[in-house]
């Protein structure tokens, strides 16, 4: 009695982490195929694409989640959280592609609690990665002519 179906261990089943690619400047566009690609401990190329480009200015990130993500898990916003309290990032936009109607929940949840704990992050849900671009380009782009502070700059000056 053999395996009812061939098994194929030369193609790999699950895309292993999320494909990172510049979109405009500024902005890297991120796709995840599967939920576990968004989980905190698949995120250091992000965060290592994102410092590279905040080299040169301020950053907009844009998720392109594949349908079959239906939700965002807990951990998610709470890293996120934390990683945007890092100046050096300069984070100027997240853009979140979903038809699911959770994980959009989800991301502008984020947005609202991110404005109320003072962060300068812009943050929005679409259905098209095309509209998802353009709005984080003009974030950036409106960002790049705005000087970022410094911090203790000021009480250095005085």
């Amino acid at each position: 009695m053999g395996a009812a179906w061939p098994l194929h261990t030369s193609t790999p089943m699950v895309v292993e982490r999320p494909k990172i690619e510049a979109a405009a400047p500024g902005v890297l566009l991120v796709r995840c195929e599967w939920p576990h690609h968004l989980e905190p401990e698949m995120q250091g190329e992000i965060l290592a694409c994102a410092q590279g480009a905040a080299d040169a200015g301020p950053v907009g990130l844009v998720f392109v989640l594949h349908e079959r993500i239906c939700e965002i898990a807990p951990t998610v916003r709470g890293f996120w959280r934390r990683v945007m309290g890092d100046p050096c990032l300069r984070l100027a936009a997240l853009a979140v592609v979903t038809g699911s109607w959770a994980a959009e929940v989800e991301a502008q949840g984020f947005g609202v609690t991110s404005r109320m704990a003072g962060a300068d992050l812009q943050v929005a849900t679409f259905t098209r990665e095309r509209e998802a671009v353009a709005w984080a380009a003009a974030q950036v782009a409106s960002r790049a002519t705005t000087p970022t502070p410094v911090p203790g700059l000021l009480s250095a000056i005085s």
